[in-house]
């Protein structure tokens, strides 16, 4: 049993979690969608995050005042969803600005153009942190949010992130996604290793070091292991890591291709391609590695399955006619229907969390491209366009955002990005040092 990520995170997924709500404040406005997060004319809505205050009884960690709301903006960028304005243009006095809407002077606010607004207060208590947050419409002057937050100051980042949950639902109606993790490869250490990261890009932890090549990681439907592939005995053979029990158990082994893994949404079967009957076909295993069925029987490579979120169907890419092309079947392997007709090599297709769409990349134009089609393979929109090769695109959990690997900064270096579905917004999340490939994101987790 190899452990996969360091004692420190492994206690604190097994551990209950103690981050919670104690409650909302009064005083709140009813409920508004300041921000449509898919409209065609949405613009960036104009934010400010000034610092944060000192509520403890006696002033204890002042360098907290600026970390956490340093900490909302960094979440908050990814998303394109705010003009985040800077704290070079506030102009409120804050020794005299307090929490509560008649502590706040809403005209200097209005003065530079910011239609949101939050506040926060903390008080640290030995170890615990207690964080107030408030969010606020400018130009109603009124509080439309409001939570309070208690958790460890080794937390902090989590804390965080579901404040960050908070201000993206209070000015969409739909939750943020900080409360889920990317998946990826990384050449940090000079080999292709499986690291694990925050949807910002910060808390990068290595899943592997074992100085081979490991690639193709793929989350569970509960987010508690990840399935890939390592050529760490040789041949690509396909590894289970139990991010909770800190194992990774190798489950396919059989001679060639053990590769592309996909958890079925309902169970805990695998599909992925084997290629030990001959030509790579498409295969269900049980998370022993047991096979359960051959899915499918091609002349041509098939490969890189996707289920559909109720687990019906299972997207693919074969090669039965020629170049790459998406297909969709029945989960049992009938039904076998064809879903693009252009490009040159159409791959990598993920479903939208509510089944409706098909991301994948396609090379029809010299490079590769992202595109989202409707799940019958019509209507296909076009996210990405000369920059560089975009590949291997993942659904957020709420289907509005994909990540994706890009070569538009350095051809050789590819980097992680977040993307709105129409593309308007496209956000770097990883800094350019290595190469990052083959993302996949995570359900909403408790860790």
């Amino acid at each position: 049993m190899t452990p996969t990520l360091p004692s420190s995170i492994r206690v604190s997924i097994s551990l209950v979690v103690f981050l919670f709500c104690l409650g909302s404040f009064s005083q709140v406005a009813s409920a508004k969608v300041y921000v449509e997060i898919n409209a065609p004319s949405r613009e960036p809505f104009p934010l400010a995050i000034p610092l944060f205050k000192d509520l403890s009884q006696v002033p204890a960690a002042p360098e907290l005042a600026a970390s956490l709301p340093d900490l909302l903006l960094s979440d908050l960028r990814v998303t394109g969803l705010f003009k985040l304005l800077d704290r070079g243009m506030y102009i409120e006095n804050p020794a005299t600005a307090g929490l509560l809407p008649d502590q706040i002077d809403f005209s200097s606010w209005k003065q530079i153009d910011a239609l949101g607004l939050v506040k926060g207060g903390y008080e640290v208590t030995g170890n615990t942190i207690t964080v107030q947050l408030r969010v606020f419409d400018v130009l109603a002057s009124a509080q439309i949010g409001g939570k309070i937050y208690t958790g460890s100051l080794k937390e902090l980042r989590r804390i965080a992130h579901r404040m960050a949950n908070e201000i993206v639902y209070q000015f969409t109606g739909t939750p943020g996604f900080f409360d889920s993790k990317i998946a990826a490869v990384s050449t940090a250490s000079g080999h292709k290793e499986i690291v694990v990261m925050d949807v910002n890009g910060s808390g990068l932890t290595p899943l592997t070091r074992n100085g081979s090549i490991n690639i193709l990681p793929a989350w569970s439907r509960r987010g508690n292991k990840i399935a890939y592939t390592s050529f760490k005995l040789g041949n690509p053979d396909l590894y289970v890591a139990d991010l909770v029990r800190g194992v990774t158990r190798r489950v396919a082994a059989f001679e060639g291709i053990n590769s592309g893994a996909a958890w079925s949404p309902v169970d805990d079967i695998i599909a992925l391609t084997l290629s030990k009957d001959g030509a790579p076909d498409l295969y269900l295993i049980d998370e022993r590695g047991k096979e359960l069925r051959r899915l499918t029987r091609s002349y041509g490579v098939d490969s890189s399955p996707a289920w559909s979120p109720d687990g019906s169907k299972i997207a693919f890419v074969s090669a039965r006619a020629g170049g790459a092309h998406i297909y969709v079947m029945s989960a049992d392997g009938t039904n076998i229907r064809r879903l693009t007709f252009t490009g040159t090599q159409n791959v990598s297709p993920e479903w939208s969390p509510d089944g409706s769409k098909i991301a994948y990349s396609t090379r029809d134009l010299g490079a590769f491209d992202i595109i989202v089609m409707d799940a019958d393979g019509s209507n296909g929109v076009r996210v990405t366009q000369d920059q560089g090769d975009n590949e291997d695109p993942a659904f957020s959990p709420d289907g509005n955002f994909l990540i994706f690997s890009s070569t538009r900064d350095h051809p050789k270096r590819a980097q992680l990005y977040i993307s709105s579905l129409d593309g308007r917004s496209q956000v770097r999340i990883t800094d350019g040092k290595a190469s990052y490939t083959n993302p996949d994101w995570s359900p909403r987790v408790e860790w």
